[in-house]
């Protein structure tokens, strides 16, 4: 085997890697569940309590542990700061493609895995997850590994190994995002039943059978209800012990913590996620995206190829948890990670099929129409930056001709190589040039870009002040994750009735449309410390101005002048 070759595959695990580092501590934690994770992370630290997560004094069922305790663990390495807080999703991404490469190579062959992993490695959804401090870049690992397993299984290979392993990604996903996994696993099987169900319809081109995997020797393979008992005792012993112990020290968490990730999500809209059935249709057009491109061909490339094997399974694999998660009344764009790995097995497969000169669809004039579709939606993410910086004045110019100068070149250059069908070179320029402005997003245009910093300024003012104690400082109007991360986290959410109190807290962040509103007698009990403006991401994601107010001492009365009103 040539040298060079042998290393693309270690190369583009590295590459990737770093994409997923680049810029972590640089970009502020804007989504509003980033600094939610981070903070609660940071609790467990102070704390000593790797227990109960907790968000202010309270627990939060949001998620079990394992991401609290991946973060926390980082942050007793590095320290409390953005990059340590985002370092576990990166890892675990990495990790995600480590293992989506061995298992394509095992149950395919090299040059189609190297495809699946730079183009799973390098959709929308997957550089944006693996650089975000949440749960789904460490559930998505853990559920590929037992889709491998899963698939061995499936395809007669029964070793008890494989239960095994496969209980242990399932503990560790259940400690991750609860049952959301076996969910997901579940629902692939449902979909392998449901093809075979249909072939006596619409058969397959070539007979399906489950192909044995090559050498497995049935009569050494344990019986398959001994394997589930493995697998299901060691998810047990991995998963049970925390449910025990937070279920001890905080009565009703467990429940509280299923309800919110299970049965409420499935039968209603959680923090304003309702959406209708057919959402997840719309938006893999935009997670999936640059290989959206290549989704009509993949989608139907995996139906007539079903009688292979890898194939099949990948397709059901995408199938089956789309329909459970639309079924779902709370639905987020970012639940869709896992399904992107064996959509990206799917598109490899075809693409390596078209490479070869085995699918028309290159040639076809709907795909250069389809090309061209997607030159303009690049031209379109190329203008957004511009128009940002000409609506939010005064926009940093140099971080934004810098992206968008970039985002242009980067479509024309693929599109001109797509149109003039030097494919292969079209493909590499289309995954590279996502990461690529991945990176710049991260490193250049977010660190610069006023209107994502209020947090951060706010924060680094109260420190300023000495509002670093709990009790000293609350959020009037303004009630950002984000703030209580960059401050530290003493600081806490109130209502605007909390300003005229004649005790409290000394300093107060508050929108300043609620401080306009106070009468002029009010307003003098307050200085104004400082005034930052921003996007209020949690709430409206409008720019509002926040301002940091301090309350004045009064004067005592025995001090005062008479005929002296005090100040």
């Amino acid at each position: 085997m040539n040298p060079l070759k042998a290393l693309i595959p270690a190369l583009l695990l590295l590459g990737l890697g770093l994409t997923y580092l680049l810029g972590n501590g640089s970009a502020p934690l804007w989504d509003r569940d980033e600094p939610r994770y981070a903070m609660t992370s940071r609790n467990m630290v102070t704390s000593g309590d790797w227990v109960v997560p907790r968000q202010y004094d309270k627990p939060r069922p949001a998620k079990p542990a394992m991401i609290y305790w991946l973060q926390a663990t980082s942050m007793k390495l590095l320290g409390s700061g953005d990059f340590a807080a985002r370092l576990p999703s990166a890892l675990l991404m990495t990790a995600s493609l480590m293992v989506l490469l061995a298992m394509v190579t095992a149950f395919e062959n090299a040059r189609t895995a190297l495809w699946a992993t730079f183009i799973f490695g390098t959709s929308g959804l997957a550089l944006m997850l693996g650089k975000m401090a949440i749960t789904d870049a460490t559930l998505t690992c853990w559920v590929l590994i037992g889709w491998a397993c899963l698939y061995r299984m499936w395809r007669g290979d029964r070793a008890l190994r494989w239960f095994i392993l496969y209980g242990l990604s399932g503990g560790l996903a259940f400690l991750t995002k609860g049952p959301v996994a076996l969910g997901i696993h579940g629902m692939t099987l449902a979909a392998l039943g449901l093809f075979n169900l249909l072939e006596r319809r619409w058969p397959a081109k070539a007979p399906w059978q489950t192909y044995p995997w090559p050498g497995q020797d049935r009569q050494k393979s344990p019986p398959l209800w001994l394997g589930i008992t493995v697998a299901a005792v060691i998810a047990l012993a991995i998963a049970l012990p925390w449910f025990v112990l937070v279920q001890q020290r905080a009565a009703g968490m467990l429940q509280r913590t299923l309800d919110h990730d299970l049965w409420s999500r499935l039968t209603k809209g959680v923090d304003g996620q309702a959406r209708p059935p057919g959402f997840y249709w719309l938006f893999v057009w935009g997670t999936y995206f640059p290989w959206s491109l290549l989704l009509p061909a993949a989608a139907f490339f995996g139906w007539r190829q079903r009688h292979r094997p890898l194939t099949r399974f990948a397709f059901a694999a995408v199938i089956g948890p789309w329909i459970m998660f639309e079924c779902f009344v709370s639905k987020m764009p970012h639940w869709f990670l896992p399904m992107l790995a064996p959509l990206a097995i799917l598109t490899a497969q075809w693409l390596v099929s078209a490479l070869d000169g085995k699918e028309p669809d290159l040639k076809a004039n709907g795909f250069r129409m389809a090309t061209g579709i997607w030159l303009l939606v690049v031209l379109g993410l190329a203008a957004a930056p511009v128009v940002g910086a000409m609506y939010y004045k005064p926009g940093d110019w140099l971080s934004t001709l810098t992206l968008s100068g970039w985002l242009l070149v980067w479509g024309m250059t693929t599109a001109a190589l797509l149109f003039t069908r030097r494919s292969r070179a079209a493909f590499v320029a289309m995954g590279t040039g996502m990461a690529v402005t991945m990176v710049l997003i991260y490193t250049v245009w977010a660190p610069r870009t006023w209107y994502l910093q209020m947090p951060r300024q706010l924060g680094a003012d109260l420190t300023a002040a000495g509002a670093d104690e709990k009790g000293e400082s609350l959020m009037i109007g303004f009630r950002e994750p984000s703030l209580a991360w960059y401050q530290g986290g003493t600081i806490r959410e109130a209502e605007s009735g909390e300003l005229l109190g004649a005790t409290g807290p000394q300093f107060f962040t508050v929108d300043e449309s609620i401080f306009n509103t106070l009468p002029r007698g009010a307003k003098a009990m307050f200085t104004v410390r400082s005034s930052r403006q921003g996007v209020l991401y949690a709430q409206s994601r409008s720019v509002k101005t926040v301002l940091l107010v301090e309350r004045r001492s009064p004067v005592a009365p025995a001090t005062r002048t008479p005929g002296v009103q005090a100040k």
